[in-house]
Formats: C-alpha cells, sequence, structure tokens
C-alpha cells in the first residue's frame, strides 16, 4: 500500500527550486517494492538496501541510530551501561507494516549485537514513538536526527552512544535505461557535485550543526518511489 510523503526530503527540495518546471512525484512504502514492476524512474532507500544491478547516487551521510529518551525518564530510571542492561528498562518497539519489529542492534567489543526487547508499548509510527518517548514511557531506537531538535532543547538525551550503530546513508537508484531521461539525469547529477561538497563539510561539521545532519525525511518507510514528469 502507497502512503503519503508528510514533508518533502530536504535533498529533493533543492531540485525541485533548481527545475522548476519538473513536477515530482514521490510515493513512500513501508514494503521494499520493485521499483520497476511499479513504474517509477528511480526510488530513494538506504544504501545497503539498494539492489545491485543498480545504478546508485548518495544523498546523506552515514546515519546512526541512538538509543533516546526523555531526559525526565532518565532522571527517574538512570542510563544502562551496556546494551544487555536494556532488559530492565522499558523500550517502545517499532513495529513494520509486514508484522515484524524493528531489531535493535549494537557493536559491542567490534562485535555486532542484536538485542531482545521488552516494552509495553509496540507503535507503527515514528511521530507517536517519538511522543511516548517525550511523555516518559521508554527508550527508543531511532535515527538519531529524528530526536535532535527535542535533544538540543535537554527535553531528550541519548544513551549507549558507544555501542551506537551507524549505516551508510540515503541513495537515489534507478535502472541503467533511466539514464536516458533528462530530468532523472540532471537530478543525479546535482546530487553528485552537492553530495560531493556535502560531505567534504562533514568531516570538518561539529555533530550538532543542523544543517550538516544527515536528515531522515520519511518516517521509517522502507522504500520512497519517485516519478519525473
Amino acid at each position: 500500500m502507497h502512503h503519503t510523503i508528510n514533508r518533502t526530503p530536504a535533498e529533493l527540495g533543492h531540485a525541485i527550486r533548481h527545475y522548476p518546471n519538473v513536477q515530482l512525484e514521490l510515493c513512500g512504502d513501508d514494503n521494499f517494492i520493485d521499483i520497476v514492476e511499479q513504474g517509477f524512474d528511480a526510488g530513494i532507500r538506504l544504501a545497503r538496501f539498494v539492489p545491485t544491478d543498480m545504478i546508485a547516487v548518495p544523498l546523506t551521510p552515514r546515519i546512526r541510530f541512538a538509543v533516546i529518551a526523555a531526559a525526565s525518564y532518565v532522571r527517574k530510571r538512570g542510563r544502562p551501561s551496556r546494551p544487555r542492561e536494556l532488559e530492565q528498562f522499558n523500550c517502545i518497539q517499532l513495529r513494520r507494516s509486514t508484522g515484524s519489529i524493528f531489531d535493535w542492534d549494537f557493536v559491542e567489543d567490534g562485535k555486532p549485537v542484536t538485542v531482545p526487547i521488552n516494552g509495553s508499548l509496540i507503535v507503527n509510527d515514528v511521530e507517536v514513538c517519538l511522543h511516548a518517548v517525550l511523555r516518559g514511557v521508554g527508550l527508543a531506537r531511532l535515527p538519531i536526527s529524528r530526536a535532535m531538535s527535542d535533544i538540543e532543547k535537554g527535553e531528550m538525551e541519548t544513551v549507549l552512544d558507544e555501542y551506537a550503530v551507524e549505516v551508510p546513508g540515503l541513495m537515489l537508484y534507478y535502472p541503467s535505461r533511466s539514464q536516458s531521461l533528462p530530468k532523472l539525469r540532471a537530478f543525479a547529477t546535482s546530487r553528485k557535485s552537492e553530495c560531493g561538497a556535502t560531505f567534504a563539510r562533514e568531516t570538518i561539521c561539529r555533530p550538532s550543526c543542523p544543517e550538516m545532519r544527515p536528515r531522515w525525511p520519511f518516517g521509517y518507510r522502507s522504500s520512497l518511489g519517485l516519478t519525473f514528469v
């Protein structure tokens, strides 16, 4: 089932302003859709999930997943010092539309680990999850960019930072035959040049610098289809 995108990704906003005569249709999906089968010109998803037979252009720097909690919750319950201590805390879980629950992955002693999580609340919407965290319901694991504004205001804190996982960022991807589409080709070319400058600045920019943080623009959607008209 397709879903309406509730915000425009910052990277696509640049393209819309630069190419005012291009109409761009965005379609988000909780599942890993086949963009060719569904009739899209291109797609956006995390780099590790891009099909190997696709041409890919980076849209964001690496994305860091953080365990977040309301500052009030931390004052009341304290902090876990290692991932396995999460069983002592109430953890808010996210469910995919397929029915599965997102794993809580970490790196401990140089090795990837997945920690079993229990909690009193399971949701299928990132905004609901963030609201529950702010209300002090428990801990959640999300891309840190989704919580950064609340962290900067002092309303949320991160825990287990030294065990956090970073993954390659979002990619624009499309089949080779789509290269012949002038509008897509122009957008991909502009992103290549812009990303080169952005990633170079990322290496010398403070993590709290908002314009350099990777955005997670469409919640926890697994795929985003694009059509250029």
